[in-house]
């Protein structure tokens, strides 16, 4: 979303404010992708008495904490580096579950050559709320696509079954797993909570 409207932005940096003070020695990454990538644009300029994303970002960059930037949603706003927070960081996997997953923003897969991403439908989708969070650079293929508003969206063009192996899972199958298994623990939860005031579950 964009770093102004609703209070997205300004909720995920308070909660990157606080594990930055709670835990000094820790390790933050905000990663920006499709219109939030504004949130890290220099120069903002807010009214006296509202939060300002770009000082916010300054903070987490003070702290330690990396700020990464989805290139081509860059690309798709007319924006460049010059643009940016000081700090604030391109990266080729572009932020997103993926990058979390990997937990490094260069990565080697066996690309499934049998179909590719259409590039002409690229800008159409992305505006549309798909992100493109891996790109081969080289050859300029999509590589990973991701929904943000999903709980856990994340389509590859690759092989990481051939990565992975019973007691050493592939990143993207450990983190789909952990995923389910907490959007599981949060139904459940939300079903008791629900018994307990004597409403209705589905």
């Amino acid at each position: 979303d964009p770093p102004y409207g609703n209070e997205r932005c300004y909720n995920a940096l308070r909660l990157a404010h606080a594990i930055l003070k709670k835990d000094p020695g820790g390790e933050v990454a905000i990663f920006l992708m499709a219109d939030a990538v504004a949130a890290a644009r220099a120069g903002q300029k807010t009214p006296d008495g509202y939060y300002n994303i770009e000082r916010m970002l300054k903070r987490v960059l003070l702290g330690k904490g990396a700020v990464l930037l989805c290139g081509t949603c860059m690309d798709a706003r007319g924006l460049n580096e010059a643009d940016m927070v000081e700090g604030a960081q391109r990266s080729t996997l572009t932020g997103g579950r993926a990058l979390q997953a990997y937990g490094t923003a260069q990565i080697e897969e066996r690309h499934r050559h049998r179909y590719e991403f259409n590039n002409h439908y690229r800008a159409q989708l992305e505006a549309k709320g798909m992100a493109f969070t891996g790109v081969n650079d080289e050859k300029d293929l999509v590589e990973i696509v991701e929904i943000p508003e999903h709980p856990w969206f994340v389509a590859v063009q690759y092989h990481p079954e051939f990565k992975s192996k019973p007691t050493q899972a592939h990143p993207l199958f450990r983190d789909f797993v952990k995923a389910a298994m907490a959007l599981a623990d949060r139904r459940r939860a939300g079903a008791r909570d629900t018994a307990a005031t004597g409403g209705e579950t589905k």
